[in-house]
């Protein structure tokens, strides 16, 4: 939040004394901050195209990006830009087309990662693609950095292609040029079992649902929870680093 503050106030007092050289008169701030705000929004623009029968829902200026969402009055399709300070896309989302070219999931790659290095040139000297999901409708282009086989999990970014060749889905989360460098030991993988063969253990019952687990079908069943299954571990020392959503 406060790098968007900060862009917003430098050009504020670029554009306020622009207007002042060229009208001759004082500007209020209120008037230059609704002109930055628009040029914000005009950016956003650049990367999709607005059906009439929507409207902008949402402008916002916060955790360090400027989103804008636009939608129809029943809410049910929406379209999502998300920019960083200096106007670079972030966030991508838009309903795909009814009609079209068909193309095969090898044109969808090579039309994601163009997008990709358009966005951000180098993008792709860092990130590789790690998954492909193919549906019906669309396939999901996954990129991450890798250090040697391990994965980078704060780096990646994910490009939905529909059948028909758009991009409808953009999430990009950065790559580092510094990456660390891989332990010349990691711990044993029995090592991280003993601490679980000893993590206290309790019977429950509990209600699971057979999309969501490997049962046949949904019920309550007894089951064994414990702490542990939240934990992560420190590859080197093998010590747990705290909890992680499950």
């Amino acid at each position: 939040m406060n790098t968007i503050k900060m862009y917003l106030h430098r050009g504020r007092i670029q554009i306020k004394k622009q207007l002042e050289q060229r009208m001759n008169k004082p500007i209020k701030q209120k008037e230059v901050i609704h002109m930055l705000k628009a040029q914000l929004a005009k950016l956003a623009l650049n990367y999709v195209s607005i059906p009439d029968h929507y409207q902008l829902l949402v402008e916002d200026y916060t955790n360090e990006q400027a989103t804008f969402i636009w939608s129809t009055d029943d809410l049910e399709e929406g379209i999502e830009v998300s920019l960083d300070p200096n106007g670079k896309l972030l966030d991508l989302t838009r309903p795909p087309s009814t009609t079209g070219t068909l193309v095969t999931t090898q044109q969808q790659q090579a039309i994601a990662e163009q997008f990709l290095t358009e966005q951000y040139t180098e993008a792709l000297d860092y990130l590789t693609v790690s998954t492909i999901i193919e549906k019906e409708d669309e396939t999901k282009f996954l990129y991450k950095q890798f250090v040697g086989d391990y994965p980078l999990e704060s780096y990646y970014t994910k490009i939905i292609v529909s059948k028909y060749g758009e991009i409808i889905d953009f999430k990009y989360n950065g790559y580092t040029k510094s990456p660390p460098k891989i332990p010349t030991q990691l711990a044993s993988k029995d090592r991280i079992l003993q601490q679980v063969f000893k993590a206290p253990w309790t019977l429950s019952m509990k209600y699971l649902v057979s999309d969501n687990y490997s049962v046949a079908q949904s019920g309550l069943y007894p089951i064994y929870e414990s702490p542990i299954v939240y934990q992560s571990f420190n590859a080197i020392d093998g010590k747990t680093t705290g909890s992680r959503n499950g």
